[in-house]
């Protein structure tokens, strides 16, 4: 504790990598031979443990999960990057300890790495270039020339802008804006992982949904963008023939598809119910 000088967890191997979730309730710390472990900071006691890739942990992120699960959860809903000596990027799940995904394509290890403030997308870097990458899919959409070295990044809360510092092979250091143009004249909605089949708007103009093939919804803020959540909507034989609604104040949005409806709140993401229905084919 910064107030009082206590000692509220401490771990007797080594160390390469450390963060703190936005709340503060939770650490990690990654480690010389490739491993991540997560800590409660309260309790304190280990809540999840990953492997990468055997070389060393070099950069460590939490961020917000849009995602709204509905199994039972074994830990608090984040998400978690890693990036290793061996240029190794990885995406956990922490809410259900499983992987979400793995971002191919990097040259040289990765000393750095941040969120954008929807956890939709990750810039990482480490020499030469900086890279952005889709959470959802793990695709690479921008490669920005760097620096030899890069040390440290930040993403803007709206992924509008880029700052990175390092050093350009001159005695004095650099640090370096640049400015994201996503979409070139349009608004692009990212956190599906699947290709989307139907789009609706909330009546008050503020909210757009969508429904992808892996019957993901997802639910953004509009104009601005922001991922709202990704939802778990009924599996029905065709996700194309799926219905979905909000209610006349865009605080709730109800799916029907194959044999199932839900009903979720839209302030926090959770189910309020759902229905067993009679097996439709267009829904």
């Amino acid at each position: 504790r910064t107030d009082t000088g206590e000692c509220l967890l401490s771990n007797a191997a080594a160390a390469s990598a450390l963060a703190l979730s936005p709340d503060n309730s939770l650490l990690g710390v990654g480690g010389s031979a490739g491993e991540v472990a997560v800590f409660a900071v309260a309790t304190p006691q280990e809540i999840a443990h990953f492997a990468t890739d055997r070389t060393p942990v070099q950069a460590l992120a939490f961020q917000r999960n849009p995602r709204r699960h509905e199994q039972p959860r074994t830990a608090p809903n984040f998400l978690l990057a890693a990036g290793t000596d061996g240029n190794a990027i990885i995406i956990w799940d922490l809410s259900t300890s499983t992987l979400l995904n793995r971002c191919m394509g990097s040259s040289y290890g990765v000393r750095t790495l941040a969120f954008n403030a929807d956890g939709t997308l990750l810039a990482t870097a480490g020499n030469e270039f900086v890279k952005l990458w889709d959470l959802a899919n793990g695709r690479l959409l921008l490669d920005v020339p760097g620096m030899s070295t890069i040390y440290d990044l930040v993403l803007s809360p709206d992924a509008s802008k880029l700052a990175f510092v390092g050093n350009s092979w001159s005695p004095v250091d650099a640090a370096n804006i640049v400015e994201i143009s996503h979409g070139r004249g349009t608004k692009t909605l990212r956190g599906l992982s699947r290709p989307v089949v139907k789009v609706w708007v909330s009546p008050d103009g503020r909210l757009v949904a969508a429904l992808s093939q892996g019957w993901e919804i997802g639910v953004w803020e509009w104009p601005s963008g922001r991922l709202r959540h990704v939802l778990e909507g009924p599996v029905g034989r065709s996700a194309d023939n799926s219905a979905l609604a909000f209610d006349a104040h865009s605080t709730r949005l109800a799916a029907a598809a194959g044999s199932r409806a839900k009903l979720w709140d839209l302030s926090s993401g959770e189910k309020e119910r759902q229905w067993d229905l009679p097996a439709g084919l267009v829904d």
